[in-house]
Order: structure tokens, then C-alpha cells, then sequence
């Protein structure tokens, strides 16, 4: 993010009010990567490609400083909740509507099912290690608080 520091070091020794002004700042621009770029990458990408991977990954980490940089301000906007659903929930809920169709798919035609099945297991296999690494995420979020 352009022009915003979101280094943590000697905030102890910045004033409450510039903490503030700058927690402001981090989470308008963080928004504002979220409600434009985000949103229209979604409309032409598939939440799984690279670079919305990348685009959530920075979301997320912007997030998850800005609560250490002002935990009052984070608390008043609903920070944490942006954090969840813009950077797991909102990606489970696409890894659910696949295995869904693969699920629904395989019970509708049988023989494809090899190749459906083959898919799902894939699907499946990288859900679980996202909902690994989203785990590891928030314990390594606990571990610094």
C-alpha cells in the first residue's frame, strides 16, 4: 500500500492520536482494495487465480497489522469481521459451492465418476490445506498478542 507504514516498530512512542490517524488511513485504503480492486478482479477471475490469492493475502496482512496498530479503533469498525470475511469466509464458501457441483455432479451421471472423483479429491485437498494455513494464520495472529 502506497505511502502507508504498516511497520509496528516504535509505535509505542507515537502519540494515541497519530496512531489513530494512521489506523484510519490503513483501513480506508484497505476498503478501498477491497470494495475496487478485489471486486473487479473477482468479476473476471475465479477466487482461486494468483493474483486474487495475492490480493486477499495483502487485504489480510493490512488487516491483521492495523489490529495490533489500534485495537479500539479496529474493535468500533468491525475490523476483525472484514479480516474473516474477506480473506476465509468468503473463500470457504467458494470451496463448498465446488465440491457441492462435483458432489452433485457425481450422483447425476456415475459414469464420469472417475474423473469427477478425481477432481473432488483434488478439491477437497486443497480446501483442507487452505483450512490449514487459515488456521495457522490466527495462531500465529494469538501467538502476538
Amino acid at each position: 500500500m502506497d505511502g502507508v507504514s504498516l511497520s509496528l516498530e516504535n509505535e509505542r512512542s507515537v502519540p494515541q492520536e497519530e496512531l489513530e490517524k494512521r489506523a484510519a488511513e490503513i483501513y480506508s485504503r484497505t476498503l478501498s482494495l477491497i470494495e475496487n480492486d478485489l471486486h473487479n478482479v473477482l468479476k473476471v477471475k475465479s477466487a482461486f487465480d494468483k493474483q486474487v490469492i495475492q490480493l486477499r493475502n495483502n487485504i489480510r496482512d493490512n488487516l491483521a497489522q492495523l489490529l495490533f496498530l489500534d485495537y479500539e479503533f479496529c474493535s468500533n469498525q468491525d475490523v476483525e469481521q472484514t479480516l474473516w470475511k474477506v480473506s476465509f469466509y468468503k473463500i470457504i464458501e467458494e470451496y463448498r459451492k465446488r465440491l457441492r457441483k462435483y458432489a452433485a455432479a457425481n450422483k447425476a451421471n456415475p459414469t464420469e465418476q472417475p474423473s469427477r472423483q478425481e477432481e473432488l479429491q483434488k478439491i477437497s485437498s486443497s480446501f483442507r490445506g487452505f483450512l490449514a494455513s487459515s488456521s495457522q494464520f490466527y495462531h500465529m495472529l494469538l501467538d502476538k498478542m
